[in-house]
């Protein structure tokens, strides 16, 4: 995952869900006007997995998704904006 940018000052969580939809963690960084921010998913979250990310914030965000499985090799991923109303996995504490 790379890059958060906000116009105001919010929290970003950034949950990680096995292939079933189990929670299996949570990395939450507080940004501030202007501030950047990028790192990978198993890092930030010390785990190794396969699955998806579910990306909240207080305050508008725009999140670029890299897939860099086959490394130099990468590509983005589709848009991290879904319909409202789209199914999640796994519940939000």
């Amino acid at each position: 995952m790379r890059g958060f940018r906000l116009c105001l000052r919010g929290l970003c969580s950034i949950i990680a869900f096995d292939a079933t939809g189990k929670k299996l963690g949570t990395y939450q960084k507080v940004l501030q006007p202007g501030e950047h921010f990028a790192g990978n998913a198993g890092p930030l979250l010390n785990i190794n997995f396969s699955g998806s990310v579910q990306i909240l914030a207080t305050s508008p965000v725009v999140a670029v998704l890299l897939n860099a499985e086959a490394y130099p090799v990468f590509s983005s991923l589709p848009p991290a904006d879904l319909p409202s109303g789209t199914p999640l996995a796994g519940a939000i504490d």
